[in-house]
């Protein structure tokens, strides 16, 4: 990294910092725990404390370094050099001073100082290694914190990208996506209008009073069930039988209450052409969802259409619908994927597998709502989330 970053400003101008080495001064040579004259070394299994050794094994290894025929603690590199590397050691782990160390073993034995060594040693390996245990029994945490990394490290660099070169800017920046996941409300097609009177049916069925403009438009987004029990107040035991009401209405017109959006098949049709693969993952039911993309003749463009399930119990949050929809795409690891939506749910269903978000305005949500999600870009028109996605 650093020779990389000294051949980049040599050539376009001071744009990275180069890293230093952070090397602490005390500790920056532990010696062989059975030959305290050579540099600790992997070639030296028995003298070497690695820390994925059982922690048995490490706590035998040193109690059984090699010391001297003294029994004073003292810190003495060139006389009691078995000693001295136990106290840097012990040091390094305690973050306690070589000296208020030598003065602790005052009249103490060689054994206790190994023994202390060891549980200091062993206080930081055993938690280290249940956290390197929990990554590498988990695959596929261990792959959603590369992509996390990776969305993360993205953000940081393109704000320095940002001030160099443009040509090295724009050679470096872009981010070729392999895997395109699209909400549906919002981003593909303008369901607004039958959603809103779904829901209007469904509240007036049951009672219930009918809500603001501004409190309809919460609705427009997010999965039913959830809308349903925070902006209305049904209770989960009821949430069903709101559920079917909508769908009662919603399946015979409201989902035809819609539009596409100007510019989407376009879209689509020159992502199909750069090879990407494409699919959707949207909190709507899956047959409706289905058959919406099929009357607008934008079925085939999809490898995957991913929603909800009938009751929402195996899929009714965005985050279920997505690793729904990654399943069914049998992804392999290293695949740039994103997802395209207007609301937070989109960007916060696709963060809990790692995975940035792009966020659109011309839908039903706004900059701040996608901003606090952590979307990775926002567009504003579909001309805007074409410059991103295209090649």
């Amino acid at each position: 990294t650093r020779d990389l970053a000294i051949r980049f400003n040599g050539r376009f101008g001071d744009t990275f910092t180069v890293p230093e080495a952070h090397i602490v001064k005390g500790t920056a040579k532990i010696q062989d725990l059975q030959d305290p004259t050579a540099k600790m070394s992997k070639s030296s299994p028995s003298g070497c404390i690695n820390l994925l050794d059982p922690l048995k094994t490490t706590e035998k290894k040193i109690k059984s370094a090699v010391t001297d025929s003294d029994s004073v603690v003292a810190f003495d590199p060139a006389k009691k050099a078995g000693v001295s590397n136990l106290l840097t050691i012990m040091s390094a782990y305690t973050g306690t001073s070589i000296d208020d160390l030598v003065k602790s073993f005052e009249g103490r034995m060689y054994g206790d100082l190994k023994k202390e060594t060891a549980a200091a040693v062993l206080s930081f390996v055993e938690p280290f290694q249940t956290k390197v245990d929990s990554y590498m029994t988990d695959p596929g945490e261990l792959e959603n914190l590369m992509r996390q990394s990776a969305v993360r490290a993205k953000v940081i660099a393109s704000k320095t990208l940002a001030d160099s070169d443009s040509f090295t800017h724009d050679r470096l920046q872009r981010m070729s996506w392999d895997v395109v996941l699209f909400d549906l409300d919002g981003t593909l097609t303008d369901s607004g209008l039958g959603v809103a009177n779904g829901v209007l049916y469904t509240l007036e069925k049951m009672g219930l009073p009918k809500p603001s403009d501004v409190e309809l438009k919460k609705y427009l987004g997010p999965p039913l069930w959830t809308s349903f029990q925070e902006y209305a107040g049904i209770a989960e035991s009821d949430t069903p039988e709101a559920v079917r009401l909508y769908r009662e209405y919603y399946n015979e017109t409201g989902a035809f209450e819609n539009s596409v959006y100007p510019g989407i098949p376009e879209l689509l049709t020159k992502l199909n052409d750069q090879g990407k693969r494409l699919a959707v993952a949207t909190s709507k039911v899956d047959y409706a969802a289905l058959a919406i993309l099929r009357h607008f003749n934008l079925n085939h463009h999809f490898e995957v259409i991913a929603g909800s399930d009938e009751t929402g119990e195996l899929r009714g949050t965005k985050a279920l619908v997505i690793e729904h929809a990654l399943a069914e795409l049998a992804i392999p690891a290293g695949t740039a994927i994103v997802m395209i939506g207007d609301r937070e749910h989109d960007i916060l269903g696709a963060k809990a597998h790692g995975i940035p978000g792009i966020g659109v305005l011309y839908g039903y949500g706004d900059r701040e709502e996608l901003e606090s999600a952590g979307a990775l870009e926002i567009a504003s028109e579909v001309s805007d989330l074409a410059s991103v996605l295209l090649d």
